[in-house]
């Protein structure tokens, strides 16, 4: 792994920071690029920043975050950090292992809103109608990027009515769950089997609802019905990540999720707060998408919000080609049900949405969990590529969270037999955290 810093890796998380210093110090991107970017904007909500955390990226975006901490530190900061299936790179393991936990104690001192997300093709058995390859990143990126763009939507409408400060305080009203979870799905499971494929009926029902004002799709769907149909179709793009230091302690848990793709995690706690955001072309489908969302809430609102925008989202022609089995507008086709038709896809309805929730708990002590066994542990720390000079840094990181596991409370510990006792080759404080 080189540290050459004439050309230099993007291996390590401190890399990325030396690789970000460098860039200000020679080009000034921030003091002039943005700075112009920013003043001449009328009103500017905050920033939203993305990279991977696997890698130097996330040393490199946590370094600008910190930047913009200090130089905006009253505007909103929401961070969205990506992290890749550990099979594509096995021989990086401990390197990512690491720069997945400094990322993620980096950016809870400096995001306001932080959003993990793996890059995981949903499972087929949720989405029979997406066929993503799962080692290929522009196609699970695309898949992220469409659900992430619709959670935030209302962020960006005309005429919006949340910010994305209300946003943010909406889901961390708690004060200490900064951490949010992206799910959805796409298509829209919905209105499939009442939607009119000859060319004929949807001309005289058009023609009838003109003249009767009546609408031209019944939706014979309760909303009990529909409920099921979405939750059948769920999928949360944000438990792979919490989940990703259990599958490293327990061998077991990656295989069972490798054999039983159908097993692919689903949120299974009441959510502190969640932003539901539907869209589509069809008007007619907010009524019965609203209902199925809102049927058998456990949240109250304000806690929980939903949104319907009347645009479905567009889907570009280098867009790779994943549906099948749909319509041109990305609607489930109803009498192809081995799925083998795949037209050009223009557009798909899409449900989204982001939540705070105490599966993230999984996350913070996994997280803790791997930084006591490299504290407790022999191995040198230039192993996991850090400087031995920061192991006072690394206990620094595990305070962050532990402070984490407390907030969104404990979870069984999955890794055998870390107690988080003691070292045996270092000194805690009396007081240490204890799971």
């Amino acid at each position: 792994m080189g540290t050459d810093t004439q050309n230099p890796t993007l291996d390590t998380f401190a890399q990325g920071q030396a690789i970000a210093r460098a860039m200000e110090q020679d080009h000034g991107m921030f003091e002039d690029t943005l700075r112009w970017w920013t003043e001449d904007t009328d009103l500017m909500q905050g920033f939203q920043l993305s990279a991977s955390m696997h890698d130097a990226y996330g040393g490199i975006v946590c370094t600008y975050l910190d930047m913009l901490a200090d130089e905006y530190p009253k505007t909103e900061r929401h961070l969205t950090l990506l992290s890749q299936r550990m099979e594509h790179n096995e021989k990086l393991t401990p390197y990512t292992m690491m720069n997945q936990a400094l990322s993620l104690a980096h950016a809870l001192d400096y995001a306001h809103l932080l959003t993990p997300i793996g890059l995981e093709a949903p499972p087929s058995s949720r989405w029979p109608h997406v066929r993503a390859e799962p080692t290929c990143m522009s196609e699970t990126s695309a898949i992220v990027a469409a659900l992430y763009e619709t959670a935030t939507l209302p962020l960006r409408l005309a005429r919006r009515t949340e910010s994305m400060y209300s946003f943010r305080t909406r889901l961390n009203w708690r004060g200490d769950t900064p951490i949010s979870q992206l799910g959805g799905c796409l298509p829209t499971p919905l209105l499939a089997d009442e939607r009119h494929t000859d060319p004929l009926d949807i001309l005289m029902q058009s023609m009838l609802a003109r003249r009767h004002g009546k609408e031209s799709i019944i939706h014979k769907d309760t909303a009990e019905e529909a409920s099921k149909r979405l939750d059948a179709a769920w999928w949360d793009a944000s438990l792979p990540v919490a989940t990703f230091y259990q599958s490293k302690c327990r061998a077991s848990s990656a295989d069972t999720l490798a054999a039983n793709p159908a097993s692919n995690p689903v949120a299974s706690t009441i959510p502190y707060a969640e932003c539901f955001v539907a869209r589509d072309a069809d008007a007619n489908a907010e009524k019965p998408t609203i209902d199925a969302l809102a049927y058998d809430e456990q949240l109250p609102e304000p806690l929980v919000t939903r949104a319907f925008v009347p645009l479905a989202y567009p889907v570009d022609s280098k867009f790779a080609a994943m549906f099948h089995g749909t319509t041109s507008d990305g609607r489930p086709w109803p009498y192809n049900n081995d799925g083998n038709h795949a037209p050009r896809v223009t557009s798909t309805p899409c449900v989204a949405s982001l939540q705070t929730s105490p599966d993230i708990g999984r996350l913070a002590h996994g997280a803790r969990q791997f930084i006591v066994r490299v504290l407790q542990g022999h191995e040198p720390l230039s192993m996991y590529g850090v400087d031995a000079s920061e192991r006072d840094l690394l206990g620094d990181v595990r305070e962050t969270f532990e402070s984490l596991c407390d907030a969104y409370g404990g979870t069984e510990n999955e890794c055998g037999n870390d107690d988080g006792g003691p070292a045996t080759d270092e000194e805690w404080d009396t007081d240490a955290w204890e799971v």
